[in-house]
């Protein structure tokens, strides 16, 4: 008898397809507000990581093919080229550009000149010197004496547009690229203050970077082959190859990236975050 009594109305409840969409809105139209808050902020930030690194090759590609020498104009309209592919400012983005040279006696990489543009970041985005290249021993292969390379990192401060749990990072790119149409990139240090002259070496008496059979390796990734190290050694001379970097490496092809901090990891940690935010925040719906 109370089976019944409780069945019965369970049932007519089941098959009732009455009620009220203002009230169902009213439930419904934060989640989804939420969720829409959640997808714009982490589109955004994904994208602007990408933009970012791709304005990183695009002024690396830019310096490897430099024929003449460079200076301080050159640098700093390569820094508004960076602002204006970001659609970020000299606050909150820095830019480092810098020629390094391999020795084959040490088997060492040493700073040939650097130059830094921004402020944002203080003093960790300052112009390299050979003090600092320790730490960048390990993200770059091993070349031929007097070879070459061209290193261009960025920084960007990225601020959410929604506080869905994402917090501000900094966005870090970086990037090797050899010089393309000649053994080196020249620096006018007379362009610049002599107190802002960064250099540890003479450009002038830089040798050649790299040999093969079109007069110009490149240098990529970190595998030997045929005696010059690279990657990839391209034979045509006006091909040369950029060292991309990312936080994986690839087994499969025998190179390591050049190990760059782009924030992946506290991205997917915030995600992990936030799905269980939606999760909770469903669940206390019903």
């Amino acid at each position: 008898m109370l089976t019944k009594f409780i069945k019965a109305p369970l049932n007519r409840f089941s098959r009732d397809t009455d009620g009220y969409v203002s009230v169902e809105s009213i439930i419904v139209l934060p989640a989804m507000l939420w969720l829409f808050g959640v997808g714009w902020t982490y589109f955004d930030a994904f994208h602007q990581q990408s933009v970012n690194q791709k304005a990183n090759y695009v002024i690396g590609d830019m310096v490897s093919r430099e024929t003449e020498m460079i200076d301080s104009t050159y640098v700093d309209s390569a820094f508004k080229l960076l602002t204006n592919m970001t659609v970020s400012n000299a606050a909150t983005t820095d830019m480092r550009i810098a020629v390094v040279q391999f020795d084959s006696d040490t088997r060492k990489w040493s700073v040939v000149w650097s130059q830094q543009r921004g402020d944002a970041m203080g003093s960790s985005s300052a112009a390299l010197d050979d003090t600092d290249m320790d730490a960048y021993q390990s993200r770059l292969p091993p070349g031929m004496n007097n070879e070459q390379l061209v290193i261009v990192e960025t920084w960007e401060d990225w601020h959410p547009t929604f506080d869905v749990g994402l917090g501000s990072f900094e966005i870090t790119t970086y990037s090797f690229t050899s010089p393309r149409y000649a053994p080196q990139v020249v620096f006018d240090m007379d362009s610049i203050p002599a107190a802002a002259q960064i250099a540890t070496a003479d450009p002038s008496s830089t040798g050649s970077g790299s040999s093969n059979a079109g007069g110009n390796g490149s240098t990529s990734g970190g595998s030997t082959s045929g005696g010059s190290t690279s990657g990839s050694t391209q034979a045509d001379p006006t091909q040369g190859t950029t060292g991309q970097t990312s936080s994986k490496s690839d087994a499969d092809g025998g190179s390591t990236d050049g190990g760059s901090t782009s924030g992946s990891t506290s991205l997917v940690g915030a995600v992990v975050n936030t799905v269980t935010s939606v999760v909770s925040f469903i669940g206390g719906l019903f």
